[in-house]
């Protein structure tokens, strides 16, 4: 049991770290492109669950755009008014316009040791 605040969001972040890795397990059969997972929106601003989330999943884990909503809305706006034709030229913008944080896989033997742990409490 968690006896400290850090404790308690060291806690949760792991648990959702665990959970992303369950949820990638489930669709992993139906992965047939590069096995990164980019991430946008705020949570990319939280450094320890991006982190975690590579470390989950033992793969690259790469942090774009926070603010991924009015990005999103801005590109629907260009691609509207003819700035921009295909994916890969939006692609290219936004990889142009906003920077990104890799976070590779650490710790893979303490991860998975977790993650068994964490596969127990789906039976219970």
């Amino acid at each position: 049991m968690p006896e400290t605040d850090g404790a308690l969001i060291r806690c949760v972040l792991e648990s959702l770290a665990l959970k992303y890795r369950q949820v990638y397990d489930t669709l992993r059969p139906f992965i047939t492109w590069e096995e990164k997972l980019y991430i946008v929106g705020g949570g990319v601003q939280n450094r320890l669950l991006c982190q975690f989330t590579a470390n989950a999943l033992g793969i690259p884990v790469v942090a774009g755009a926070s603010e991924a909503t009015a990005v999103g809305n801005v590109m629907s706006q260009l691609k509207a008014v003819g700035a921009y034709q295909t994916n890969d030229d939006k692609c290219n913008i936004l990889a142009a316009s906003f920077g990104t944080t890799e976070y590779l896989p650490e710790n893979q033997e303490e991860w998975q040791e977790a993650y068994a742990r964490f596969q127990i409490w789906k039976f219970l």
